[in-house]
């Protein structure tokens, strides 16, 4: 008999295969920076975090017109004498020499120890938050775009929430008796916190002048935000940087300091990137 045929293999079609999209970031709860909350779990803002800023509007008042190259130099000094004998430089210490002739010797007798500032009261999750991702931005040979793989999503108060009040007090009795802090900024700090008039407008100066120095810096890598930026000067608000990523010039009195100087610094507590340029 003869051999029966093989059987014929069933015809095939060759499909497309799907088209795969982009795998989308999936965020646990340690991902995501949370807005500071109270032990009941409402979020509100730190009087902690706003007297920081407000005293770098007022060290930027005190220093107005002060020869600042003596603690310049000591400054780049003590840093020099530290790396020499390979010790770690301190440096949530680097404006000791610029701030205790503003503020005083130390906590005990700090100027800004009559000046009180609360927090606000708690905030209702469910209003006014979102979740956003902040997007770093990097110059790198000429050009300004957001830096890649930094990805920081933040738990965020958004406009929508309104007005947050939050709490100053100047203890004038303290002013008035307590002699260490006259020594503050020869006396100039105690006359500064005792008219309320006063300290608006040197928070007000503060803010125009780094809005300002912001509007030009944008003007030439992002004109959208330095369009924005230039709207929010015509509103006459002094708009205050608050927590991290404000940058050297809103800490402290970076813009009393010319470029030069200030790169200085940024060189002796950070070093350069290989464009010569002052690493963050």
């Amino acid at each position: 008999a003869a051999p029966e045929p093989a059987p014929s293999k069933p015809a095939t079609v060759k499909q497309a295969k799907p088209a795969t999209k982009p795998a989308e970031p999936t965020l646990s709860v340690g991902d995501v920076r949370e807005f500071i909350k109270d032990p009941f779990c409402r979020p509100f803002v730190p009087g902690s975090s706003v007297k920081g800023s407000l005293r770098t509007a007022i060290a930027w008042k005190l220093s107005e017109g002060l020869p600042l190259s003596r603690p310049l130099n000591e400054v780049l000094r003590k840093a020099d004498e530290s790396l020499s004998r390979r010790r770690s430089v301190k440096r949530e210490k680097v404006d000791d020499p610029f701030m205790k002739p503003l503020f005083g010797d130390g906590p005990t007798v700090d100027l800004l120890k009559a000046f009180h500032v609360g927090d606000s009261a708690p905030l209702a999750c469910d209003q006014g938050f979102a979740m956003c991702q902040v997007v770093v931005m990097n110059e790198f040979r000429e050009k300004f775009d957001a830096k890649r793989g930094v990805p920081i999503h933040v738990e965020a108060l958004m406009p929508s929430v309104g007005t947050v009040r939050i709490p100053i007090r100047v203890d004038l009795f303290r002013l008035e008796h307590d002699r260490d802090l006259m020594n503050a900024a020869g006396g100039k700090g105690v006359t500064l916190l005792r008219d309320r008039d006063a300290i608006l407008a040197a928070i007000q100066n503060y803010a125009k002048d780094l809005l300002h120095y912001e509007a030009e810096f944008y003007d030439r890598r992002a004109p959208l935000v330095a369009q924005f930026i230039k709207g929010l000067l015509r509103t006459n608000t002094a708009v205050m940087p608050l927590g991290f990523g404000t940058g050297w010039h809103a800490k402290t009195i970076g813009r009393r300091l010319d470029e030069m100087d200030l790169r200085a610094v940024r060189k002796t507590f950070g070093g350069w990137t290989r464009d010569d340029k002052p690493l963050k």
